[in-house]
């Protein structure tokens, strides 16, 4: 998915205040949830190829977070890597050498998940993430089946380029099967 889009759909699928509202949510909550799948332009145009580099770039991306992922404000450049957010405390980065999405430890900077084989996979996969979790969020009614979660994170992991980061999405929605 290009970045344009993935800013495109998510805000065509912000749920309403009253969705929260029925489940509990107080006003506030549920304003500050709501604001995260509304992601502004910084009115800058990018020079990155990658989808996700141009997300991070051109995009005030940093108000979305989708259970333990969130993005930075802007592309900082490494050596061998950008990095462009966080899952919990560690880093998402893009492998200069690879173009693949991994987490890597934050101080030792020791490889601990692939994500997905580029950018735009992983903005696929990541959207159809945050659609799970605000579909299942919003249902009253739901009980959490290990195997509707563990689908979900095999469908991802397809998204992101196949079974190598299948581990990733189960960690991420929690499918311990």
């Amino acid at each position: 998915m290009k970045a344009d889009e993935f800013v495109d759909k998510l805000k065509d699928m912000a749920p309403s205040i009253e969705d929260y509202l029925k489940i509990g949510y107080s006003e506030k909550l549920a304003n500050d949830v709501i604001k995260s799948f509304l992601i502004e332009e910084k009115e800058q145009n990018s020079n990155y190829k990658d989808e996700l580099l141009k997300l991070v770039d051109m995009y005030k991306a940093n108000v979305f977070e989708v259970a333990i992922v969130k993005f930075n404000e802007a592309v900082i450049e490494k050596s061998n890597y950008y990095l462009v957010g966080e899952v919990e405390a560690d880093w998402l980065i893009l492998d200069k050498i690879t173009g693949g999405i991994n987490i890597i430890e934050l101080y030792s900077e020791e490889f601990l998940w692939k994500c997905a084989s580029n950018g735009k996979n992983f903005l696929d996969a990541l959207f159809e993430v945050n659609k799970f979790i605000t579909k299942t969020s919003l249902d009253a009614n739901y009980k959490e089946d290990q195997e509707d979660v563990c689908l979900m994170a095999e469908e991802c992991a397809e998204q992101a380029g196949g079974n190598a980061y299948l581990d990733f999405y189960k960690m991420l929605l929690g499918c311990f099967e």
